[in-house]
């Protein structure tokens, strides 16, 4: 665990690098996004000074805010992409390239694996239905759930985004070696999934 810290700290002062040099790269601040979207009609003004960047150093040292950022970026470049041209969010994305991988999949396995609550999952799913792109079928084994499939028309979708997916980010990560980018996506691996290592009621698991 105390590599794995020790990697994970690491990493946060790696990401605070990325941010910047995506910034550059991109041409945009993701500060100055945050701020646009913040600014008062009523002091926002040609007469008010620019403001000065916020010293964010603080925050830097926390992954989830280093997260935040990366993501920020990576949600412009999605939505530029295929968000806005495919009419698909990124829930609906990564639910057809699942369920597309996954032919009956039930709705209570996707929920797990991307930590929704099946409410949510239940209107995303039904929005997907209605657009004809997925269908769903109760499982005889257990009622609660359903069997999902993509349909002609889904599976059809699904191979021009992921068409797109495949070269989309390539401008965000050109600053990146191939070692950084393997790196980066071991390490991204390891945060999200540490729980493989506790058992379920959250005690670290015992070693054998």
């Amino acid at each position: 665990m105390h590599r794995l810290f020790s990697k994970v700290r690491s990493f946060v002062n790696y990401l605070n690098g990325v941010a910047l040099r995506v910034d550059r790269v991109l041409g945009v601040s993701t500060n100055e996004h945050f701020r646009a979207s913040e600014r008062d009609p009523y002091t926002d003004s040609r007469m008010t000074a620019p403001p000065h960047h916020l010293d964010d150093s603080r925050m830097r040292r926390l992954l989830g805010y280093c997260l935040a950022r990366a993501s920020a970026v990576g949600n412009r470049v999605f939505e530029e992409h295929i968000g806005i041209p495919l009419a698909l969010r990124r829930v609906d994305y990564t639910i057809l390239v699942l369920v597309g991988a996954n032919p009956d999949a039930t709705n209570r396995q996707l929920a797990r694996l991307l930590d929704l609550s099946m409410p949510y999952l239940t209107i995303t799913l039904d929005k997907l239905v209605a657009r004809g792109l997925v269908t769903r079928t109760r499982s005889e084994a257990d009622r609660r759930s359903s069997l999902l499939r993509l349909t002609d028309k889904g599976r059809s979708l699904l191979r021009e985004a992921e068409d797109i997916a495949a070269t989309m980010e390539t401008r965000l990560l050109s600053h990146l070696t191939s070692g950084e980018r393997a790196l980066l996506f071991e390490l991204l691996r390891k945060v999200w999934s540490p729980r493989r290592s506790e058992t379920r009621d959250g005690a670290p698991a015992k070693r054998r």
